[in-house]
């Protein structure tokens, strides 16, 4: 997410476009009132469905979002993985481009039945729409709260392109999961660098990541040639800079560090982990260059698309990638209570 990637992305994006105009029939919902017009049909039979590689932790499972380039039907289709590796689509579930869920709350970022604009619909514990929001833009990322009072969307601008240097914006928002309402724009909020407000016209913020308080939480804010991570605070509107290059973060579940991807310039990353009590910084042993926010599988290990599948690597910088699922990307860990 770099003002100056140009050519690659536009590459991207044109595929992107060519991949969510065959995702509309299974992405059809309504514009305001929260029900589904169609739902995505179950699998075909002839398509490859996500499969698990890789054994998930004990006693979780996952939600990922089928991702399959020789039968673009598929994609967008929700599907449950669980700590045996069965997999299995989700019932009544919206296709989208960007899912997240947790806490019995969901939400999926679609293409919208007039193929032009996008749409956020909410979701219940079962993954069924319950209410719909028009969406600024492309979907670019997506993440809940671990106790489900929010949700964190971020949007590519309207009108915004990454191939002319200067124009590429976004917009990232934070929904009230209670009433479903978007509580503000991160470009509303006050951070500061060293004290002093970041007010520079060219912010933008995105890859929101919540803290266990549902208050705390953290953020890239991109001025200039800078990729800032910063922490804020819903309740005091605001928050400051911790440090500069990173992209995406993510939060441990112990809330001690921040998965991320680091820029290294011509619109390529390396994924990284950054302690946030020893200020120690790690890359990861995943050395392609990955565009995606990282998601944690556990304390000790970080998730990730790599383009064409769920991949896991450590947290600690050893061992070597991993595929988890192929054919899925925006994995979601859900740890069910001990029975």
């Amino acid at each position: 997410m770099m003002k100056t990637r140009t050519g690659a992305f536009a590459g991207i994006v044109v595929a992107c476009l060519v991949a969510l105009g065959a995702v509309v029939a299974f992405a059809v919902m309504s514009g305001d009132g929260g029900t589904v017009a169609e739902l995505p049909s179950g699998t075909d039979a002839a398509a490859q469905t996500p499969t698990a590689v890789s054994a998930l932790p004990p006693s979780t499972e996952a939600v990922v979002r089928a991702v399959d380039t020789k039968q673009p039907r598929l994609n967008g289709k929700l599907y449950r993985v669980d700590a045996s590796g069965k997999t299995q689509p989700i019932p009544g579930a919206p296709a989208c481009e960007r899912v997240a869920v947790g806490a019995g709350h969901g939400i999926c970022l679609y293409l919208a039945k007039t193929g032009v604009d996008y749409r956020a619909a909410l979701l219940d514990d079962k993954l069924h729409v319950t209410k719909t929001l028009g969406l600024p833009g492309l979907p670019s990322r997506a993440r809940i709260s671990p106790g489900g009072r929010w949700a964190g969307i971020t949007t590519f601008a309207y009108g915004d392109s990454y191939t002319a240097p200067g124009t590429f914006s976004t917009r990232t928002q934070i929904i009230d999961l209670r009433n479903g309402s978007v509580l503000a724009n991160l470009e509303q909020w006050r951070f500061t660098l060293n004290g002093k407000a970041v007010n520079a016209i060219d912010r933008n913020f995105w890859g929101l990541s919540f803290g266990q308080d549902e208050d705390r939480f953290y953020a890239t804010m991109a001025t200039g040639n800078h990729h800032y991570l910063v922490q804020g605070s819903i309740a005091q509107r605001g928050g400051t800079v911790l440090r500069d290059d990173v992209e995406c973060p993510s939060l441990s579940p112990d809330e001690t560090r921040v998965a991320y991807k680091h820029t290294l310039g011509g619109g390529k990353w390396r994924l990284h982990v950054y302690d946030l009590q020893t200020h120690q910084d790690v890359a990861l042993a995943e050395t392609r260059s990955i565009d995606d926010q990282p998601s944690w599988l556990d304390d000790e290990h970080v998730a990730y698309f790599d383009g064409k599948a769920t991949d896991v690597v450590p947290a600690n910088g050893s061992g070597t990638p991993q595929v988890l699922v192929k054919g899925a990307d925006s994995p979601t860990l859900l740890r069910r209570p001990a029975s």
